[in-house]
């Protein structure tokens, strides 16, 4: 990596509609050195990110879609081989890629459960709050039709076409203090887990 410049944004509300902006952006220089592979001088890339999103709340359901777009500029790029076991080969002319992006978040409502049975309450010396709290989330790119041309240098330039749901549970468990003592939440387990739709 060359000197790099990048710009981030947090969500920002868009006037008085409900809608949320931001945007993620970077100018880079960068050279790729592998065996049987290297990229000659210094590849020139400029990357801009716009999002926007529109929070909905359905009862104690919270969503959050999301549209954005993503525009990629490289100085250089690969030409594809022609067999598999053909070597990658540098192309000196400049790329472009574009894609379009979706998403949507959804967070279900918090289950949770009161412990408090004399068992517990001599075990902890209180009552056990236990919660489930579910999300799902899911993702999908298009447009990307020229992902063998690219050089791969980082994980912005491994964006493709995808169709996704990711899923995940986080339980935790809250403690009341002992007498003199602070609480604090206490995380058990969380599994998250990827599958491709």
């Amino acid at each position: 990596h060359a000197p790099t410049l990048e710009a981030y944004s947090t969500d920002h509300a868009l006037g008085s509609s409900g809608l949320l902006w931001n945007f993620e952006s970077s100018v880079s220089g960068l050279k790729r050195v592998q065996p049987d592979f290297v990229s000659s001088g210094v590849t020139q890339r400029f990357d801009l990110h716009p999002e926007i999103a529109y929070p909905l709340k359905l009862g104690a359901w919270n969503f959050l879609p999301s549209l954005g777009v993503r525009e990629t500029m490289y100085s250089r790029s690969l030409k594809p081989p022609a067999a598999v076991v053909d070597p990658s080969v540098e192309h000196r002319g400049g790329l472009n890629r574009s894609d379009v992006e979706a998403q949507v978040d959804i967070r279900p409502p918090v289950i949770e459960r009161t412990f408090d049975s004399k068992m517990v309450e001599k075990l902890f010396g209180h009552d056990v709050r236990h919660t489930i709290e579910p999300e799902l989330t899911y993702r999908y790119v298009a447009g990307v039709d020229n992902f063998l041309k690219v050089l791969r240098f980082d994980d912005v330039d491994v964006v493709s076409d995808t169709n996704e749901l990711q899923y995940g549970v986080t339980q935790r468990l809250f403690l009341r203090p002992m007498k003199g003592k602070k609480a604090k939440p206490c995380k058990v387990a969380e599994k998250d887990k990827d599958a491709d739709a």
